[in-house]
């Protein structure tokens, strides 16, 4: 099983899906977070990308699967840690300084809920959370990151483990928001992009 994530972890890194000090605590059951490679067409449209800089973002993309594959599943964390910081800083080399700015406040406000999985980027387009609901969202991501390392000991059942812990936590996300906010993060979930999958 550690072999055949190898490479999904090796690829996380870098695109820029898991930083170095995250990979270190979530081994095997980390969470992919934000990166300026991976957002959906909504988050693009916040930061106002261009056509240009889209192209320029999808060369890095490429570039991170590219070498990702090329540093193999027998790279060692320090190396995986090192192609991270390499491809996050040509990404964020492609925004201006403003959408550097917002990038990295949208990096501080989803950094407590990244136990929570993939869908947990798609907060970002929820409007309107209070202290309360952070409070609730952050401990559910806790809660939930827990759950990710028991499960990532279970060998064969991983990939199983993973998508219902992966339901759970959408299911305990839409609890804690409102009507109207559990409409906006569906629709957000709806468009991120998935796997292996490039944002447009």
């Amino acid at each position: 099983m550690i072999r055949r994530f190898a490479p999904m972890l090796v690829l996380a890194l870098a695109c820029g899906l898991v930083g170095p000090a995250q990979a270190q605590q979530r081994g095997r059951g980390g969470a992919q977070g934000l990166s300026p490679t991976r957002l959906s067409p909504g988050l693009q449209t916040k930061l106002a990308l261009t056509a240009d800089q889209k192209s320029k973002l999808e060369a890095v993309s490429m570039k991170a699967r590219e070498e990702g594959r090329a540093l193999g599943q027998d790279a060692t964390r320090e190396q995986r840690a090192a192609l991270n910081q390499k491809i996050e800083a040509e990404a964020l080399g492609v925004l201006t300084a403003d959408q550097k700015k917002t990038y990295e406040t949208w990096k501080a406000e989803v950094m407590p809920y990244e136990g929570l999985g993939r869908t947990h980027v798609a907060l970002l387009a929820v409007s309107g959370l209070n202290a309360d609901q952070k409070k609730q969202l952050s401990d559910l991501s806790n809660a939930t990151r827990e759950k990710r390392r028991a499960a990532g000991q279970g060998g064969a059942g991983n990939r199983e483990a993973a998508q219902a812990l992966e339901t759970e936590a959408q299911a305990g996300i839409k609890k804690i928001l409102t009507a109207d906010q559990v409409k906006q993060f569906e629709a957000e979930v709806a468009t991120l992009p998935t796997g292996r999958r490039r944002a447009q």
